[in-house]
């Protein structure tokens, strides 16, 4: 029994500390794609435009068999009125005589489709466009995606290498306390300067708490992008691989999709503009009538039977109101893409040339952070020196600590900047 309660719970722990790991962004936007309600919808979406295709293709014949059947029963026969002279009466005289069944059970149905409905002939293009555009609309919502995942994905990063910065500039923290805590003890220093020591290693402690709170923040905002409950951990590390990267933004998925936005409505102005047009149909009538005097469905009487066919011309006069109004706010909705068109163009243009001037900017300030970096790290080398030596005062060291302490959180924090702007490159070029 203790046996079984110890596999038990052996269990219950695997699942409840069941992690991911990732090494790599390109493994976290796979998973993005595969688990996300965003690309999940897309792929609906692009299903219901397919139907709508489908559909369109029907429409341009419109096809119907309207089937209907009904019984009468006339309680009550119309009287019609005959010369009475037909029935051995007077002259000028006239008698009223019930004519017709009492009981009439009908069926008919009446195959019928479109020749030529110039309306729905141009929906198989507009269909087609939108169909187009809701592939495409999928693409932007992926790019979207993955941009969130860049973003939270290098926020993690940064803040993994910046908990490592701290961390080890504690232990820096932590022994100057243990050696200004012996001084004190020989008398060697006064006690506030055991007490700065002592604030400077509780900010550093206080730095790691809030930079492991907004790690943790992001990894749950990274489970909400992946739609997953499952833990997950990133293990990548920060490289100065991408520096000299020379990655150019060419991306253009926001023009692309604003011009299958625009063969859309234009494709829709189109079909308000035919839809205006006549329509010829064919159309057919099949009738199966059953008469009597004695009950429906009489089988002592014979069912009669009559059918035709014939082409129907229809054709709305210029004064519908739903047309003339769809057709100018089609022709308006035409314009506006026609409008945004031009902007997207533009728009892309400027856009790949911010992101190529953020990933230089990103590239400079590390080489500028790393260069200030190195020149703190000396200065706080023999700022130490100097004080171990009872030359320096503990004010100086101190200073000269936390400002080694920035300048190497400000080197993790441009170089994943680099990583962050790199990436958004090519997630941009690549999501076409």
């Amino acid at each position: 029994m203790r046996l079984k309660i110890s596999l038990l719970l052996l269990t219950l722990n695997s699942i409840a500390f069941a992690q991911t790991n990732f090494s790599s962004l390109q493994e976290v936007l796979n998973l993005a794609e595969k688990n996300s309600y965003t690309t999940l919808v897309a792929a609906e979406q692009n299903k219901l435009a397919s139907l709508t295709t489908i559909s369109a293709y029907g429409n341009a014949l419109n096809p119907r068999i309207p089937v209907s059947a009904s019984i009468t029963d006339n309680t009550r026969l119309p009287v019609s009125f005959f010369p009475g002279q037909f029935f051995g009466q007077p002259e000028g005289t006239f008698r009223q005589v019930a004519i017709g069944h009492q009981y009439i059970s009908l069926l008919n149905f009446s195959p019928q489709f479109d020749i030529l409905n110039f309306g729905n002939i141009s929906k198989i293009k507009s269909a087609k466009a939108n169909e187009a555009l809701a592939n495409h609309n999928a693409l932007l919502t992926k790019k979207n995606l993955f941009d969130q995942v860049n973003a939270c994905y290098h926020n993690i990063v940064s803040f993994q290498a910046q908990i490592k910065v701290l961390k080890q500039n504690q232990q820096k923290a932590d022994s100057l306390l243990k050696i200004v805590g012996n001084k004190y003890a020989q008398g060697l220093v006064r006690k506030q300067d055991v007490n700065d020591v002592e604030i400077n290693a509780i900010s550093i402690k206080d730095k790691i708490e809030q930079a492991s709170l907004s790690l943790d923040q992001q990894y749950l905002i990274l489970k909400t992008l992946l739609d997953t409950e499952e833990n997950v951990s990133i293990s990548q590390q920060l490289s100065t691989e991408t520096v000299n990267s020379q990655l150019k933004a060419s991306g253009n998925i926001n023009e692309e999709n604003a011009k299958f936005q625009l063969a859309f409505s234009q494709a829709e102005y189109k079909s308000a503009l035919w839809n205006n047009l006549p329509t010829l149909s064919f159309v057919t009538s099949f009738n199966w009538q059953n008469n009597s005097n004695a009950a429906f469905l009489d089988s002592k009487n014979s069912w009669i039977n009559s059918n035709f066919w014939s082409l129907r011309l229809a054709w709305d006069f210029p004064t519908n109101v739903p047309k003339i109004t769809a057709l100018k706010s089609n022709l308006i909705n035409f314009h506006i893409a026609e409008i945004n068109a031009k902007h997207a163009s533009l728009q892309t243009k400027l856009l790949n040339e911010q992101m190529d001037k953020d990933f230089e900017k990103s590239v400079a300030q590390y080489k500028n952070n790393l260069a200030i970096y190195q020149l703190k790290l000396d200065n706080y080398q023999k700022s130490n020196n100097q004080f171990q030596a009872n030359i320096l005062p503990l004010d100086k060291l101190l200073i000269a600590h936390n400002d080694l302490l920035v300048s190497e959180i400000n080197v993790a924090t441009s170089m994943a900047a680099i990583a962050f702007n790199k990436s958004k490159i090519e997630i941009n070029n690549q999501v076409k």
